[in-house]
């Protein structure tokens, strides 16, 4: 799975208004869904809350600050 910057911007734009993300993950990227929890945890700065066959949930955490601008989000 790539994690591309539009996804970024919706997990940003999400936690506007709520303090966790489900993200849903269909066909070949489930069979690997470890490397898509590293990628996530790399890229988004989040605490893993859970993680099943096809999704993942990610909390925002405690101290969340957002990104002043999303030109500073990593391609």
């Amino acid at each position: 799975m790539v994690v591309t910057h539009n996804m970024l911007n919706d997990i940003y734009n999400h936690w506007k208004h709520a303090e966790t993300v489900r993200v849903k993950c269909l066909g070949v990227p489930t069979l690997d869904m470890e490397n898509v929890i590293f990628h996530l945890e790399d890229l988004v700065p989040c605490i893993l809350v859970t993680f099943d066959k096809e999704q993942v949930v990610i909390w925002r955490g405690q101290d969340y600050k957002p990104p002043k601008d999303t030109d500073s989000i990593p391609n």
